[in-house]
Parts: C-alpha cells; sequence; structure tokens
C-alpha cells in the first residue's frame, strides 16, 4: 500500500476556536464508562466539556444520561464535512481535536478517571504538546519494517525517527494540545489520508501526535515519568485484580489519572476490593496485565460510589 503524498494533502476547513476545554469521543458502547470519567472530573473540576462523536452513534438515551455533567455534543463528521463511517474509530480522536470549539484542548479517553484537574496537564513546560509515556514491556516492542521506515523518511525527510525496534512510546488517554501553537494538517493527514497504511504498523492514533508536533515543527514534550499503576486487591484472598496504568502529575508526581474503566464497570460488581498503587518508578510491567513492583493502599471510596452509579443508570444498557 502506498503512502499518499502529504504534500497534495488539503485539510477540512475546521471551525473557529477559542479558549480552553476538555474533549472526549464516546460511541455508544462507552457511554456507561464516559459517564464515570465525567463523574470523577466534575468533582474537581468546571471545565467546558465536548462529547465527540461521528453521526448517529451515540443514542439519544445515552445523551440525556451525559447531560446531567454539563457537557455539549459535537457530530465530529457534520462539523468537518467528512463522511461518518470514516471517523468510526481510533481516527475520531484527532478529528475531534480539530472541530472542537476549543483552541486549547485536553483529549481525554472515555474510560478514564481522574485524580486531579485535568487543567494541570498544561503546567509543565512544552511547544504546544504534551504527552504521557506507555508502559514499556520487555517483551513487547513496535517494529517498523525496514521498508516502512524508509518510506516514512522519504516522505517526511525532517522527521527523526527512533531506531527501528522500540517500546512504544506515548499514551494517548490524555493529550494537551494548542492549536494556536501547533497545527493540525499533519495530524489530520495521518490518521486520515495515511490511516490505512499507517495503522498497519501503529497501534491506532497513539504514536500519531509527537510524530505530527514534529512534522509541524515544534515537536512534543513528554512527561518524564513513567506510568504506575491502579489495582484492586481482594481482603480476602489478596488476590490483584486486573492493574490499569495509573500516571502522576509530572510537577509534584501526585495521582493525576488511571485508565480505571474495569473499576467503573467489571471491578466494581465485585467491591469491595482495597485499591492500591505504585508508581512508575517502582515497577516494571512484564504484560498489559502483570507488573513486579511493591502497591501502597489508595484512599479514593468515590471510585466505588461512581462505579454504584454507572450501574445503576446503564443497567440492562
Amino acid at each position: 500500500m502506498a503512502l499518499p503524498p502529504f504534500d497534495a494533502y488539503v485539510p477540512p476547513p475546521l471551525p473557529a476556536s477559542e479558549g480552553l476545554g476538555l474533549v472526549t469521543c464516546v460511541p455508544e458502547r462507552y457511554a456507561a464508562l464516559a459517564w464515570g470519567m465525567l463523574a470523577s472530573l466534575r468533582r474537581l473540576s468546571d471545565l467546558p466539556v465536548e462529547v465527540h462523536h461521528a453521526g448517529d452513534e451515540l443514542s439519544e438515551r445515552s445523551r440525556d444520561r451525559l447531560r446531567e455533567h454539563d457537557v455539549a455534543f459535537v457530530d465530529t463528521a457534520a462539523t468537518l464535512d467528512l463522511p461518518a463511517e470514516d471517523l468510526r474509530g481510533y481516527q475520531l480522536k484527532p478529528h475531534a481535536i480539530a472541530a472542537s470549539r476549543f483552541s486549547q484542548v485536553l483529549l481525554a479517553d472515555a474510560d478514564l478517571l481522574f485524580f486531579d484537574r485535568p487543567e494541570r496537564a498544561l503546567e509543565p513546560p512544552s511547544p504546544g504538546v504534551f504527552l504521557f509515556r506507555d508502559r514499556g514491556f520487555e517483551d513487547r516492542r513496535l517494529r517498523l519494517p525496514k521498508a516502512s521506515m524508509l518510506r516514512l523518511r522519504r516522505a517526511f525527510p525532517g522527521l527523526d525517527l527512533p531506531p527501528l525496534h522500540r517500546r512504544h512510546h506515548a499514551e494517548a488517554g490524555l493529550v494537551a494540545w494548542d492549536k494556536d501553537r501547533v497545527p493540525l494538517r499533519a495530524l489530520l493527514y495521518l490518521n486520515g489520508p495515511a490511516r490505512p497504511w499507517l495503522y498497519r504498523w501503529f497501534f491506532g492514533d497513539k504514536e500519531t501526535y509527537w510524530i505530527a508536533a514534529q512534522l509541524e515543527g515544534p515537536g512534543a514534550a513528554f512527561s518524564p515519568l513513567r506510568p504506575g499503576a491502579i489495582v484492586g486487591r481482594d481482603p480476602e484472598s489478596g488476590r490483584l485484580r486486573a492493574p490499569q496504568m495509573l500516571h502522576h502529575h509530572p510537577v509534584d508526581q501526585t495521582p493525576f489519572w488511571a485508565q480505571g474503566g474495569h473499576l467503573v464497570r467489571k471491578g466494581g460488581r465485585r467491591w469491595p476490593v482495597r485499591l492500591e498503587t505504585t508508581t512508575g518508578a517502582d515497577l516494571r510491567w512484564k504484560s498489559p496485565w502483570r507488573f513486579d513492583g511493591p502497591t501502597q493502599p489508595l484512599d479514593a471510596p468515590w471510585l466505588e460510589e461512581i462505579g454504584a452509579e454507572v450501574r445503576r443508570q446503564f443497567a440492562g444498557g
């Protein structure tokens, strides 16, 4: 499959944007998780929020539930005048940045849980794009075939690509993007015309943010901290349950956000569990669900409350 020429790409017209806000993408199957994410957000922040979708993929029933958290709904496909079916997948997220009315966008996955205000992602200095690191497994690396690497370098001579064999670099659960400082043309290209080719080698949109920021000139800043973990421990058996990444704030190293959908949707059905955490400096990820390292208790009773409310509102679909 040939890589479409970047020089010939013309992005869709973008709406005017200003101010700071949070953007999340919510197809119907993620509506319950999004409710939990927004509940964790509203404990901490009154940040304006846009819920993005492509066409009619979010039901009116789910919209009614999400409206409780004071959100605006945006049909990304209609806003950018693109076919809805072309945006259903990871590619919806970068296009949601473009379609947002915010110029400073905090792009958050629907399954996140916030332990601190997401606005704090803007505190570390950055050239306009700030990202968090993915967990690195000893046995799982992103492999770009040599021919594909050469093709990318020919298409983008200024791109400083990492070695052929490297660990996953970026975690796209929370992305801070300032549209006034970093244009979106490269990001839309990578997740648009180049997507069928690029997604063969990358895990969806994850790596496209820093690559696009580099192509646009300033590059991206990364948190210096490796991801830690949040895990539930059964108080009777002592068994750990499905650890998820927990990112700490790069300034004060306190819990910031976690990929915690299982705590709301799955683990919450089996409360009580004792929540424990560990920092990235103290652990080594062995697989997506296994790590070595010490843990310490986390006092977050609000998580159980959110999980119970999600199950109450979304029971039976």
